[in-house]
């Protein structure tokens, strides 16, 4: 795009002299002659990567594609790594126009396998591009990323790919087809991507369908029934916002993730069946539901997100599970008909308006866990008339409350001091209790004496070994003890993680050894896909399918190169054949001389050598160490007494 800006000016530059010479003593210019049509005309030109323009990312360890030449045309082919560091991204956003905007030259698209994300706007406009695969790494789909493509007609979308932006494909020849829609829905592969807002009763998802995706269902306000196949994994933002006949929903257990908004302004909509895995009730999910009045919130959830029940006037009662840690602004703002609330013990701030406006609360029951009150959190609470503490009196005046909070200084305060849950040995059994009642529906960690242990189920887990999530983060159980000193792999639900001082390490990238094998870590987890070299304690080592394979000796191909590899290890003093992919080929100290040519020496042979090449249909005289030796079929043939013919 930058040097189609160039171009532009560069025309204009052109005219402005032309017309300028008309009036600075030339006299009068005859114009006749001039062709301003093919002025203006730009030859388009073949694709290449010289016409990329690529950006170091934020984490200094990958580069986007950041701009194309707007006239480069036919085919291109990303590439997977540029100044040896990966290209993990395509349309690095600048001034909201996507890296191939507008090249409307492009037919064909080749994305690498090591693009993870495809940003907003990234191919808007490329009027000529036809199909598009997209590769298993890709996990995001920015909004209008391909926009505007009016000759896209063939989309092949993974299931890696967990997030597609707003408008991704609108007005795509694929978009546009309406034999791609099915009953008024538009699906591509496992997505389904979008309804028409003219879909009216019931509609059931058809099987297979794993991601609905952003604004899928939206302002389709005559929907009144929606079915979801357990086959569904995730819901996205918006989803169904604004469905004001929706009544009710049962979200199946299959569904672990439900972004943001996602049921919006369902005015109607009376009860919903969340899935028992859900981990969080993310920002404004069921924000403005007039007519919700309960809801069974999931053991699982951990966080109640910012306007989760905002303005749910009619939401009678709402019990928050044991493991919330989290309630975020504004989550019951408005709930107007609460009239008593229980915070769980793992919550240790109540944030900002979190239940202000819920006018028929009554009753509070705050844990001596709470440190900090936000500004409003119980403003307009004008019914609280009674707030229960299980802490002392000092504890109660010690936590630091902000302005606006008069509810919480008009009601009586009552000190339940009960035991505060802790482990203890009941029947020869160390268990999480609080007095002699188990507290059997909580599982994570529990301090006791300066040391972290794992319950399940209220019970002191010796056997467990392996990975817990707590508070947001993950930690290395070793047989019930969470281990500070433990630095390794760690197991958690059916993988592997690195761990540094018993902690998952999220930026770790390399070798680790467990249990007398090397395997390779990207982020923090085993990667069994990978196969590369990669570079430890001054030494190059080569990484096949996530584990070091010391019994490889041959070529390994690295960001564009080819190195010799003896026994799992980069031989940097290696000079002679190695074996790749059916072929084999000349090294210079570990590398591929794609220069020489000539006569090698390998386990009492010799070979000829073209450009790197082991050549077998080779068959001409050579000169090498001041003596021309015959070759026939790639070697010298040594039983030759025959005449050759070289040269003229």
């Amino acid at each position: 795009m930058k040097n189609a800006i160039k171009r532009s000016l560069s025309i204009l530059l052109a005219i402005t002299i032309i017309f300028s010479s008309a009036y600075v003593g030339l006299g009068e210019v005859d114009f006749k002659g001039i062709d301003f049509n093919g002025l203006f005309t730009v030859k388009a030109k073949a694709a290449s990567e010289s016409d990329l323009t690529f950006t170091l990312n934020d984490d200094g360890q990958s580069y986007s594609v950041s701009d194309c030449d707007t006239w480069a045309s036919g085919e291109i082919v990303i590439p997977s790594s540029y100044n040896g560091l990966p290209v993990t991204s395509i349309g690095h956003v600048r001034f909201g126009l996507g890296a191939f905007y507008n090249c409307t030259g492009l037919t064909s698209v080749i994305i690498p396998d090591s693009v993870t994300n495809i940003e907003n706007n990234t191919f808007e406009g490329c009027t000529k591009l036809s199909a598009i695969t997209i590769p298993d790494s890709v996990t995001r789909i920015g909004n209008s990323a391909f926009y505007d493509c009016t000759n896209l007609t063939t989309i092949t979308i993974p299931d890696s790919v967990t997030s597609i932006g707003d408008s991704a494909f609108y007005n795509t020849a694929y978009y546009t087809n309406g034999d791609n829609w099915e009953d008024n829905v538009l699906y591509i592969d496992s997505h389904l991507i979008k309804a028409k807002t003219s879909i009216t009763g019931q509609y059931i998802i058809k099987d297979g369908t794993k991601f609905i995706c952003k604004n899928a269902f939206r302002e389709c306000e005559f929907l009144n029934t929606i079915i979801i196949p357990d086959s569904v994994v995730s819901i996205g933002y918006a989803a169904f916002c604004g469905c004001k006949n929706l009544e009710y929903i049962s979200i199946p257990n299959s569904v672990s993730y439900i972004d943001g908004f996602a049921f919006f302004d369902c005015d109607l909509l009376r009860t919903i069946v969340l899935p028992k895995g859900l981990e969080s009730i993310t920002d404004g999910m069921l924000a403005d539901c007039d007519n919700l009045s309960s809801v069974d919130i999931p053991n699982s959830v951990k966080n109640i997100g910012t306007d989760a029940f905002w303005n749910c006037y009619n939401l009678q009662s709402v019990d928050l599970p044991d493991q919330v840690h989290t309630i975020e602004r504004w989550a019951f703002q408005n709930c107007q008909q609460i009239t008593e609330i229980k915070i769980p013990e793992t919550v240790t701030e109540i944030s900002y308006a979190a239940f202000s406006g819920c006018s028929s609360l009554k009753k509070a029951e705050v844990p001596r866990s709470v440190k900090s009150i936000g500004m409003r959190a119980f403003e307009a609470c004008g019914s609280l008339t009674d707030i229960y503490y299980n802490g002392t009196e000092a504890e109660w005046e010690s936590i630091s409350v902000e302005q606006f909070n008069n509810a919480l200084y008009t009601a009586t305060i009552h000190f339940v001091e009960a035991e505060a849950p802790t482990l203890k040995q009941i029947n020869n059994q160390w268990v999480y209790a609080s007095g002699d009642t188990i507290i059997t529906d909580y599982t994570g960690l529990v301090e006791y004496n300066g040391e972290w242990f794992y319950v399940a189920n209220g019970v002191l887990d010796w056997s467990y070994t392996g990975l817990v999530e707590y508070c947001g983060n993950y930690y290395h159980i070793a047989n019930g003890v969470l281990d500070w000193g433990y630095t390794g792999l760690s197991y958690y639900n059916g993988n592997w993680w690195y761990v540094t001082n018993g902690v998952i390490d999220w930026s770790y990238t390399g070798l680790t050894c467990f249990y007398d094998t090397w395997y390779y870590v990207t982020n923090g987890f085993l990667d069994w896909n990978v196969t590369t070299l990669t570079y430890f304690y001054d030494v190059w080592y080569y990484v096949e399918n996530g584990v070091l394979n010391w019994n490889y000796t041959g070529l390994a191909e690295f960001c564009g190169n080819y190195y010799h590899i003896a026994n799992g290890v980069l031989d940097w003093g290696y000079t002679g054949l190695s074996y790749y992919n059916g072929n084999w080929w000349y090294v210079t100290n570990g590398v591929i001389d794609w220069s020489y040519t000539g006569l090698t020496y390998y386990y009492g042979t010799w070979y000829y050598v073209t450009n790197g090449f082991l050549d077998w249909s080779v068959t001409t005289l050579t000169y090498f160490c001041d003596v021309w030796y015959y070759v026939e079929n790639g070697q010298i043939n040594w039983n030759s007494n025959t005449l050759c013919y070289y040269g003229d």
